[in-house]
């Protein structure tokens, strides 16, 4: 079992960087870290800036 945990320092700005900005979204960017649980730190944003498909995703369950 693979468990990232991640400070992001700021969701909104994450795909302006590499390897990230080459992703088409953000479903791509966790998949590129191949894990099995991925926990966030520091995101930078109320739950009204989150956009739906940063929340909802395929093969992801949000916690």
């Amino acid at each position: 079992m693979r468990i990232v945990c991640w400070n992001v320092n700021g969701l909104r700005t994450l795909k302006s960087y590499a390897p990230w900005y080459g992703l088409p979204s953000w479903e791509a960017c966790l998949k590129e870290l191949h894990a099995d649980i991925a926990c966030f730190q520091e995101v930078k944003m109320t739950r009204k800036q989150l956009t739906y498909a940063m929340c909802v995703m395929d093969d992801y369950e949000a916690l």
